[in-house]
């Protein structure tokens, strides 16, 4: 019987009520469906769908028995699902066309795939950017299928990230959570494709390697070992004592509320007047005088201690602190509406010139960090009262690991 020299694996996943989910440590988490394609003996491609995970087991466990090799495209999540989903099995991914991509271009090097100027045309059509489409840089998988494969096999996901924005109200850049909203066949052709663009990938970076007679076995070894430690380690996760961390919250949030209560004492006569001023002029807003009577007898607002806006009226048109820093223009190269007036800046590095109400202000934003942090915690361990951190092993264009937002 013909065993293929390796077949590509992509899993689908979710929770089990339908929301799409990387946490494959919890209870609830799925592998929903896997696409596998993968060459026939005479060359052709042929290409699996799999829903359920009892099915897909099925598959590995006749794959194991093969010896045949599986490829997929981030290591470290793949072969997490595979350990907590179909522990034993998880052994069968040998191959990840991310780190290939990584050791290929280091997640893309813009310069080394500029077109090949050859005649005065070439050169006319690179400067008016004629027919050229840069590629992407970054390590996910259209990313590096824009450097390394064909215009056919590019942006493969596009009309199913459309078609999820047009019709099941999605936002740009949500897509990938949202998987489940496609229609079945979608999600079919979706997932089946991911496998197809891999196996092409894989193919044209071992080919690129024998060309270039570099062998990438030792670092694929190295890399995999991390890949697999990180991706247990997130699995069991470390243990967070909730209790009392809510009571450092609760402390840390005393302390910000204690500053912010020295902050209007420091200042009170001057806040009570921008507050009088506030409220008089959302009463005068009003065009009916019921309304304006109404206003009138509502609660002032209060002087916000973190808006920039408020601070200005403090600093600077009431205490007449001349600032010594000023905002600069975003550095987004789109055309903007209003033309950008600087203003005065009260990042915390520049909050000191501010004088004593300015130093107030440090320590008030300092453990405001602490406590975003704390809470930051507590919300990443709501779980099970477990970090599971998510480190990247392979998540730099140098191949140190990344945290990222975890």
């Amino acid at each position: 019987m013909f065993v293929p020299a390796f077949i590509v694996m992509d899993f689908e996943t979710a929770l089990t009520d339908g929301m799409p989910s990387v946490d494959y440590f919890r209870e609830d988490f799925r592998a929903i469906s896997a696409a596998f394609a993968w060459r026939r003996q005479n060359g052709d491609m042929r290409t699996l769908y799999l829903e359920g995970e009892d099915d897909i087991r099925e598959f590995l466990e006749r794959g194991r028995i093969s010896g045949v090799l599986v490829v997929v495209h981030n290591f470290q999540f793949e072969y997490g699902v595979a350990l907590f989903r179909f522990p034993g099995l998880e052994s069968l991914i040998s191959h990840d066309t991310m780190r290939l991509t990584q050791v290929a271009d280091n997640g893309g090097s813009r310069a080394a795939y500029q077109p090949q100027i050859v005649t005065f045309d070439d050169m006319l059509d690179s400067l008016d950017g004629a027919g050229l489409k840069a590629p992407s840089n970054g390590l996910g998988l259209v990313a590096a299928a824009s450097r390394w494969l064909p215009e056919q096999w590019h942006d493969h996901k596009t009309p199913y990230h459309a078609w999820l924005r047009e019709n099941a109200g999605v936002k740009k850049g949500q897509e990938g959570a949202n998987l489940t909203k496609l229609p079945a066949d979608m999600l079919e052709a979706y997932n089946v494709a991911d496998a197809v663009v891999t196996l092409l990938l894989y193919e044209r970076l071992v080919s690129e390697f024998e060309t270039a007679k570099y062998d990438p076995s030792l670092d694929h070894e190295l890399y995999k070992s991390t890949a697999r430690m990180v991706a247990k380690a997130k699995g069991v996760g470390a243990r967070v004592d909730t209790a009392t961390l809510e009571a450092y919250v609760s402390q840390i949030q005393a302390e910000v509320d204690s500053i912010e209560q020295e902050f209007r004492k420091r200042f009170s006569a001057e806040i009570e007047r921008l507050e009088a001023a506030a409220h008089c002029s959302w009463v005068g807003e009003a065009k009916m005088e019921r309304t304006r009577e109404r206003r009138r007898n509502e609660p002032r607002s209060v002087f916000n201690v973190g808006s920039n806006q408020q601070l200005q009226r403090l600093f600077v048109d009431t205490l007449g602190i001349q600032p010594k820093f000023w905002t600069r223009p975003p550095k987004s190269k789109k055309p903007r509406k209003k033309e950008f007036v600087p203003s005065p800046s009260f990042k915390s590095a520049h909050l000191s010139t501010y004088g004593e109400g300015g130093e107030i202000l440090i320590k008030r934003r300092t453990r405001l960090l602490v406590l975003q942090q704390a809470r930051s915690l507590l919300k990443l361990a709501a779980y099970d009262s477990r970090w599971h951190f998510d480190i990247r092993a392979c998540g730099t264009a140098t191949g140190r690991m990344a945290g990222g937002r975890a």
